[in-house]
């Protein structure tokens, strides 16, 4: 009989003790997409929702952002964006589908698989590439953000937010190195 008496208790006072444990949650992450008619969409990510791929050169700031336009342009990427004063150049935000310039858009971003393959194969992308330069302790700094978002062109759907494989990030740090050998 006390037994059965000390069974409640015990789970009683195993809940509540379990309750005093903290719990993080994930960080909110914040993404806005807005039809904007004809076509246009605008996007807004939170500033945390992605980090910039970074790369230390052995260059002057001056150098690397003069040559910054004719590496975005041999990616087949169009500025949309040139802020001289805080040295921050790009697009924010350009639609694309299957291929940025000669690049199957697989290699450079992840939208997840279905059942025909790569998500991005098959998905109308959204995506915004910009990069900053600045002074840092070893050289310039070049940080490039990558920031895709998809949507299925054949049905109605939502945007979803994909990944980049850091392969676009590498090669325009590659073209901008490239271009102050010359």
């Amino acid at each position: 009989m006390r037994l059965a008496r000390l069974i409640p208790l015990a789970a009683i006072a195993a809940c509540s003790s379990s309750s005093n444990v903290a719990q993080s949650a994930p960080a909110p992450e914040t993404v806005r997409v807005v039809g904007g008619g004809a076509g246009n969409i605008a996007m807004g990510m939170s500033p945390s929702a992605v980090d910039a791929h970074s790369t230390t050169l052995s260059a002057s700031v001056a150098d690397v952002w003069r040559v910054l336009p004719a590496a975005y342009e041999a990616l087949g990427i169009q500025l949309s964006v040139i802020d001289s004063a805080t040295h921050v150049i790009g697009n924010s935000g350009f639609n694309i589908r299957r291929r940025l310039g000669s690049t199957p858009l697989v290699r450079l971003i992840d939208c997840g698989t279905t059942q025909g393959g790569p998500s991005a194969e098959t998905y109308d992308i959204h995506m915004s590439v910009v990069t900053q330069v600045r002074a840092g302790d070893a050289g310039t700094v070049i940080g490039t953000t990558v920031e895709p978002m998809g949507k299925p062109a054949a049905f109605s759907g939502e945007y979803i937010r994909c990944s980049s494989t850091g392969v676009l990030e590498s090669r325009l740090a590659d073209a901008v190195r490239s271009r102050l050998t010359k």
